[in-house]
């Protein structure tokens, strides 16, 4: 049987997951990720930033893989692999109930918690034809395990909140703007989160 294999690269773990062509998680493996904070000259509150050695996180890889493949067994074969470098809060409950409230919308959470290598692993076999398409991949490994319903009076509480402080920065930002000290049309827009 084809194995697909996902590796993902976070700041806090590389971690590693391998899925079969039914998108069932079959084997997995994960490593703290080495890093070393480095002053940098900046105005900013923090003045560090982590910074990261290819040729170790290329170690972790391989070693990742070698567990994989230990796990798996016989008969089994690793036919694509695909990286993927991401992270995030998302499984942490209470910032998804926050969310939740937020947009008044129900939120799911995957069963697969490694969702940046299991997108990473399905990558991979949509790129060998593994998957005829992204929507039959997706369809085929996607399981909800916790649904997050919003509390509607917190979703009330979170829309009177932003209409008060979109509306005082919609003052301040055209008193300023009005003014001349600030000119937005020539500032470059951060497209990162």
């Amino acid at each position: 049987m084809d194995i697909l294999l996902g590796l993902d690269l976070g700041t806090t773990n590389c971690k590693a997951l391998a899925i079969d062509q039914d998108g069932k998680p079959v084997a997995s493996a994960s490593f703290p990720t080495p890093s070393r904070i480095v002053p940098v000259e900046s105005n900013a509150a923090d003045n560090s930033r982590a910074e990261y050695e290819a040729s170790q996180l290329w170690r972790i890889c391989a070693d990742l893989i070698r567990k994989v493949i230990r796990q798996l067994g016989a008969g089994r074969r690793i036919t694509a692999v695909a990286v993927s470098s991401m992270g995030g809060g998302a499984h942490n409950a209470f910032w998804q109930q926050v969310k939740t409230d937020v947009l008044g919308l129900a939120v799911d959470t995957p069963a697969v918690t490694n969702v940046s290598a299991l997108g990473a692993a399905l990558l991979a076999g949509i790129g060998v034809g593994a998957f005829p398409s992204e929507i039959e991949a997706v369809s085929s490994a996607y399981q909800s395990a916790m649904r997050y319903e919003p509390h509607l009076e917190r979703t009330r509480f979170y829309n009177a909140l932003y209409t008060e402080l979109f509306g005082k920065l919609a003052t301040l930002y055209q008193s300023v703007s009005l003014s001349g000290e600030l000119d937005v049309k020539d500032q470059p827009v951060d497209q990162e989160e």
